[in-house]
Protein backbone atom coordinates (compact mmCIF):
# COMPACT_ATOMS: atom_id res chain seq x y z
CA UNK A 1 0.00 0.00 0.00
CA UNK A 2 2.67 2.61 1.11
CA UNK A 3 4.53 2.46 -1.99
CA UNK A 4 1.37 2.34 -4.11
CA UNK A 5 0.33 5.90 -2.14
CA UNK A 6 3.58 7.13 -3.03
CA UNK A 7 2.94 6.11 -6.95
CA UNK A 8 0.27 8.92 -6.58
CA UNK A 9 1.45 11.24 -4.64
CA UNK A 10 4.33 12.06 -6.95
CA UNK A 11 3.22 10.81 -10.23
CA UNK A 12 -0.29 11.70 -10.12
CA UNK A 13 -3.18 9.40 -11.87
CA UNK A 14 -3.54 8.70 -15.39
CA UNK A 15 -7.27 8.32 -16.02
CA UNK A 16 -10.27 7.11 -14.66
CA UNK A 17 -9.31 3.70 -14.48
CA UNK A 18 -6.42 5.13 -12.14
CA UNK A 19 -9.14 7.01 -10.25
CA UNK A 20 -11.38 4.11 -9.50
CA UNK A 21 -7.79 2.06 -8.47
CA UNK A 22 -7.35 4.61 -5.70
CA UNK A 23 -10.44 3.96 -3.92
CA UNK A 24 -9.27 1.29 -1.62
CA UNK A 25 -6.54 3.26 -1.20
CA UNK A 26 -8.10 6.12 -0.55
CA UNK A 27 -9.99 4.37 2.25
CA UNK A 28 -7.22 2.81 4.41
CA UNK A 29 -5.53 5.90 4.00
CA UNK A 30 -8.49 7.93 5.31
CA UNK A 31 -8.35 5.36 8.52
CA UNK A 32 -4.77 5.70 9.30
CA UNK A 33 -4.82 9.05 8.89
CA UNK A 34 -7.10 9.19 11.64
CA UNK A 35 -5.53 7.00 13.61
CA UNK A 36 -2.56 8.46 14.00
CA UNK A 37 -3.89 12.27 14.01
CA UNK A 38 -1.59 14.92 14.69
CA UNK A 39 1.41 12.51 15.82
CA UNK A 40 1.79 11.11 12.92
CA UNK A 41 4.62 8.48 12.21
CA UNK A 42 6.64 8.56 9.42
CA UNK A 43 4.33 6.19 7.35
CA UNK A 44 1.31 7.72 8.51
CA UNK A 45 2.55 11.24 7.25
CA UNK A 46 3.24 9.91 4.25
CA UNK A 47 -0.07 8.11 3.97
CA UNK A 48 -1.39 11.28 5.18
CA UNK A 49 0.26 13.70 1.74
CA UNK A 50 -0.75 10.84 -0.15
CA UNK A 51 -4.63 11.16 0.97
CA UNK A 52 -4.13 14.98 0.41
CA UNK A 53 -2.70 14.14 -3.62
CA UNK A 54 -6.02 11.62 -3.81
CA UNK A 55 -8.19 14.28 -3.03
CA UNK A 56 -6.93 17.18 -5.00
CA UNK A 57 -6.93 15.11 -7.85
CA UNK A 58 -10.09 13.47 -7.95
CA UNK A 59 -11.60 17.29 -7.32
CA UNK A 60 -9.72 18.85 -10.78
CA UNK A 61 -10.91 16.08 -12.73
CA UNK A 62 -14.14 15.93 -15.08
CA UNK A 63 -15.21 12.65 -12.97
CA UNK A 64 -15.23 15.05 -9.77
CA UNK A 65 -19.03 14.68 -9.55
CA UNK A 66 -19.79 11.28 -10.53
CA UNK A 67 -17.18 9.80 -8.11
CA UNK A 68 -18.19 12.06 -5.06
CA UNK A 69 -21.82 10.99 -5.56
CA UNK A 70 -20.43 7.31 -5.87
CA UNK A 71 -18.75 6.95 -3.30
CA UNK A 72 -20.86 9.85 -0.77
CA UNK A 73 -17.75 12.70 -0.11
CA UNK A 74 -18.86 15.48 1.20
CA UNK A 75 -17.85 19.28 -0.64
CA UNK A 76 -15.61 19.75 2.50
CA UNK A 77 -13.35 16.72 1.67
CA UNK A 78 -12.78 18.09 -1.77
CA UNK A 79 -12.05 21.70 -0.75
CA UNK A 80 -10.58 23.73 -3.38
CA UNK A 81 -6.79 25.22 -4.15
CA UNK A 82 -6.46 28.44 -2.04
CA UNK A 83 -6.13 30.54 -4.99
CA UNK A 84 -8.77 31.60 -7.50
CA UNK A 85 -7.90 29.64 -11.53
CA UNK A 86 -6.97 33.38 -12.57
CA UNK A 87 -4.60 33.81 -9.46
CA UNK A 88 -3.20 30.19 -9.63
CA UNK A 89 -2.28 30.39 -13.49
CA UNK A 90 -0.24 33.99 -13.15
CA UNK A 91 1.67 33.02 -10.33
CA UNK A 92 2.33 29.80 -11.83
CA UNK A 93 3.89 31.04 -14.17
CA UNK A 94 5.59 34.26 -12.59
CA UNK A 95 7.49 31.46 -10.57
CA UNK A 96 8.42 29.30 -13.59
CA UNK A 97 9.45 32.52 -15.37
CA UNK A 98 12.09 33.70 -12.09
CA UNK A 99 12.41 30.59 -10.21
CA UNK A 100 12.55 27.47 -12.32
CA UNK A 101 10.37 25.04 -13.75
CA UNK A 102 8.30 23.24 -11.15
CA UNK A 103 8.43 19.29 -11.32
CA UNK A 104 6.48 18.67 -8.44
CA UNK A 105 3.55 20.15 -6.29
CA UNK A 106 3.61 18.64 -2.22
CA UNK A 107 0.01 19.13 -0.96
CA UNK A 108 -1.15 20.42 2.37
CA UNK A 109 -2.29 18.02 4.65
CA UNK A 110 -3.02 20.76 7.45
CA UNK A 111 -4.87 24.02 6.01
CA UNK A 112 -6.20 25.30 9.53
CA UNK A 113 -4.78 28.58 8.32
CA UNK A 114 -4.75 28.58 4.79
CA UNK A 115 -3.81 26.02 1.82
CA UNK A 116 -0.69 26.16 1.50
CA UNK A 117 0.86 23.61 -1.15
CA UNK A 118 5.09 22.98 -1.27
CA UNK A 119 6.50 23.36 -5.00
CA UNK A 120 9.02 21.60 -5.85
CA UNK A 121 11.67 23.13 -8.66
CA UNK A 122 14.68 21.24 -9.69
CA UNK A 123 18.41 22.52 -10.30
CA UNK A 124 18.57 23.92 -13.70
CA UNK A 125 21.80 25.48 -15.79
CA UNK A 126 20.66 29.20 -14.88
CA UNK A 127 20.13 27.85 -11.05
CA UNK A 128 21.65 25.17 -10.23
CA UNK A 129 20.39 24.29 -6.88
CA UNK A 130 16.85 23.00 -6.08
CA UNK A 131 14.22 25.49 -4.52
CA UNK A 132 10.75 24.44 -2.70
CA UNK A 133 8.50 27.12 -2.77
CA UNK A 134 4.96 27.69 -1.17
CA UNK A 135 1.89 27.92 -3.08
CA UNK A 136 -1.18 28.92 -0.78
CA UNK A 137 0.45 31.72 1.99
CA UNK A 138 0.10 34.19 -0.45
CA UNK A 139 -4.11 34.12 -0.79
CA UNK A 140 -4.29 35.25 2.69
CA UNK A 141 -3.95 38.43 4.39
CA UNK A 142 -1.59 38.83 6.99
CA UNK A 143 -3.51 40.49 9.67
CA UNK A 144 -0.34 41.71 11.70
CA UNK A 145 1.18 43.90 8.59
CA UNK A 146 1.73 47.20 9.87
CA UNK A 147 -1.34 49.92 8.73
CA UNK A 148 1.74 51.95 6.84
CA UNK A 149 2.44 49.25 4.28
CA UNK A 150 -0.89 48.30 3.70
CA UNK A 151 -1.30 50.79 0.67
CA UNK A 152 1.71 49.67 -0.45
CA UNK A 153 0.27 46.04 -1.21
CA UNK A 154 2.50 44.43 1.70
CA UNK A 155 1.08 41.68 3.41
CA UNK A 156 0.91 38.61 0.81
CA UNK A 157 3.88 36.85 1.17
CA UNK A 158 5.10 33.58 -0.49
CA UNK A 159 8.55 31.99 0.95
CA UNK A 160 11.41 29.95 -0.92
CA UNK A 161 14.14 27.72 0.29
CA UNK A 162 16.77 26.91 -1.69
CA UNK A 163 18.58 23.57 -1.07
CA UNK A 164 21.53 21.57 -2.77
CA UNK A 165 21.33 20.75 -6.36
CA UNK A 166 21.10 16.81 -5.12
CA UNK A 167 18.66 17.45 -2.60
CA UNK A 168 16.22 14.42 -2.21
CA UNK A 169 13.06 14.07 -0.25
CA UNK A 170 13.03 11.49 2.48
CA UNK A 171 13.31 10.99 6.07
CA UNK A 172 16.33 12.80 6.40
CA UNK A 173 15.28 15.52 4.53
CA UNK A 174 11.86 16.51 5.25
CA UNK A 175 12.63 19.28 7.74
CA UNK A 176 12.91 21.41 5.01
CA UNK A 177 9.30 20.87 3.72
CA UNK A 178 8.19 20.83 7.08
CA UNK A 179 9.18 24.04 8.65
CA UNK A 180 9.38 25.60 5.10
CA UNK A 181 5.10 25.07 5.91
CA UNK A 182 5.72 25.99 9.36
CA UNK A 183 7.37 29.25 8.52
CA UNK A 184 4.03 29.77 6.09
CA UNK A 185 1.64 29.28 8.90
CA UNK A 186 3.77 31.61 11.39
CA UNK A 187 2.04 34.77 10.56
CA UNK A 188 -1.72 33.60 11.01
CA UNK A 189 -0.94 31.25 13.72
CA UNK A 190 0.46 34.58 15.70
CA UNK A 191 -1.47 36.58 13.61
CA UNK A 192 1.61 39.17 12.99
CA UNK A 193 3.48 39.01 9.15
CA UNK A 194 6.49 38.25 7.94
CA UNK A 195 9.03 40.66 5.74
CA UNK A 196 12.40 41.58 5.06
CA UNK A 197 14.74 41.35 8.25
CA UNK A 198 12.37 38.91 10.15
CA UNK A 199 13.31 35.83 12.09
CA UNK A 200 11.60 33.06 13.62
CA UNK A 201 13.48 30.89 15.98
CA UNK A 202 12.75 27.23 17.32
CA UNK A 203 13.94 25.41 20.37
CA UNK A 204 15.10 22.62 18.53
CA UNK A 205 16.89 21.64 15.82
CA UNK A 206 15.87 21.65 12.36
CA UNK A 207 15.78 17.84 11.13
CA UNK A 208 19.05 16.57 10.80
CA UNK A 209 21.00 20.09 10.59
CA UNK A 210 22.53 22.50 13.70
CA UNK A 211 20.20 25.25 12.59
CA UNK A 212 17.76 26.62 14.82
CA UNK A 213 15.84 29.14 13.25
CA UNK A 214 15.03 31.08 9.79
CA UNK A 215 16.41 35.02 8.41
CA UNK A 216 13.18 36.03 6.10
CA UNK A 217 15.42 38.15 3.22
CA UNK A 218 14.81 39.30 -0.19
CA UNK A 219 15.39 37.00 -3.28
CA UNK A 220 18.94 39.24 -3.87
CA UNK A 221 19.73 36.85 -7.02
CA UNK A 222 16.31 36.48 -8.84
CA UNK A 223 16.23 40.71 -9.32
CA UNK A 224 13.22 42.93 -8.13
CA UNK A 225 11.05 41.56 -10.43
CA UNK A 226 11.19 38.38 -8.91
CA UNK A 227 9.94 39.34 -6.41
CA UNK A 228 7.10 41.12 -6.27
CA UNK A 229 3.89 40.15 -8.76
CA UNK A 230 0.62 42.76 -8.84
CA UNK A 231 -2.32 40.72 -9.32
CA UNK A 232 -4.86 43.34 -8.97
CA UNK A 233 -5.10 47.12 -7.91
CA UNK A 234 -5.34 45.71 -3.71
CA UNK A 235 -3.12 42.39 -3.90
CA UNK A 236 0.57 42.13 -4.83
CA UNK A 237 2.53 38.71 -4.00
CA UNK A 238 5.87 39.05 -2.61
CA UNK A 239 8.27 36.35 -2.84
CA UNK A 240 10.94 36.12 0.18
CA UNK A 241 13.82 33.82 0.60
CA UNK A 242 13.85 31.97 3.77
CA UNK A 243 17.60 31.05 4.79
CA UNK A 244 18.70 28.97 7.91
CA UNK A 245 20.72 30.08 10.93
CA UNK A 246 22.59 29.35 13.69
CA UNK A 247 20.99 30.13 17.12
CA UNK A 248 24.19 32.34 17.60
CA UNK A 249 23.31 34.08 14.28
CA UNK A 250 19.88 34.31 15.11
CA UNK A 251 20.98 36.05 18.69
CA UNK A 252 23.17 38.06 16.19
CA UNK A 253 20.99 39.56 14.23
CA UNK A 254 18.19 40.51 17.10
CA UNK A 255 21.19 42.43 19.04
CA UNK A 256 23.18 44.14 16.54
CA UNK A 257 20.83 44.18 13.56
CA UNK A 258 19.51 42.21 10.28
CA UNK A 259 22.20 43.90 7.75
CA UNK A 260 24.96 43.56 9.93
CA UNK A 261 24.07 40.16 9.70
CA UNK A 262 24.16 39.95 6.09
CA UNK A 263 27.35 41.63 6.05
CA UNK A 264 29.50 38.76 7.79
CA UNK A 265 28.31 36.46 5.29
CA UNK A 266 31.27 36.66 2.62
CA UNK A 267 29.61 34.09 0.95
CA UNK A 268 25.66 34.08 -0.18
CA UNK A 269 24.00 31.65 1.99
CA UNK A 270 20.90 31.65 0.10
CA UNK A 271 21.71 27.56 -0.67
CA UNK A 272 21.38 25.76 2.36
CA UNK A 273 24.47 24.13 3.14
CA UNK A 274 24.27 22.35 6.45
CA UNK A 275 27.70 22.40 7.10
CA UNK A 276 28.50 26.00 6.32
CA UNK A 277 30.28 28.06 8.97
CA UNK A 278 28.50 29.35 11.94
CA UNK A 279 29.42 33.77 10.76
CA UNK A 280 28.20 34.67 14.33
CA UNK A 281 30.64 32.98 15.97
CA UNK A 282 33.23 35.08 16.73
CA UNK A 283 31.12 38.29 16.61
CA UNK A 284 28.96 36.49 19.35
CA UNK A 285 32.46 35.79 21.49
CA UNK A 286 33.89 39.24 21.14
CA UNK A 287 30.20 40.57 22.54
CA UNK A 288 30.20 38.32 24.90
CA UNK A 289 33.95 39.69 26.39
CA UNK A 290 32.87 42.69 26.24
CA UNK A 291 30.03 42.04 29.37
CA UNK A 292 26.86 42.03 27.06
CA UNK A 293 23.96 39.34 27.41
CA UNK A 294 22.42 37.16 25.47
CA UNK A 295 19.09 36.49 25.40
CA UNK A 296 18.33 32.55 25.14
CA UNK A 297 17.08 31.67 21.54
CA UNK A 298 14.85 28.75 22.94
CA UNK A 299 12.65 31.58 24.41
CA UNK A 300 12.63 33.74 21.05
CA UNK A 301 9.85 32.85 19.02
CA UNK A 302 9.71 35.91 16.42
CA UNK A 303 12.27 38.78 15.68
Amino acid sequence: MKKRLEFFLWNGFDGKKELERSIPYLKKAISIWEKEGCDMSWEGEEVARALTQVYYDLKMTKEFKKMKKKFHYSDAEFDCRAYSKEEADRILEHIEKYFGKIERRIPDIDPEYANIDVLMIPASTKHPYTTLMTFGMGSRFMEGTPPELVPEKFGYDELFLCLPDDWELDLDTMWAVQYLLDMARFPFSNETWLGAGHSVAYDTYLGNTNFTGFLVTYPYEYGMEAFQLELNEEKQIHFYNVIPLYTEELDYKQEIGFEELEALFTKSPMVTDIHRVNVALDESATELEEGEEKEENSQILYQ
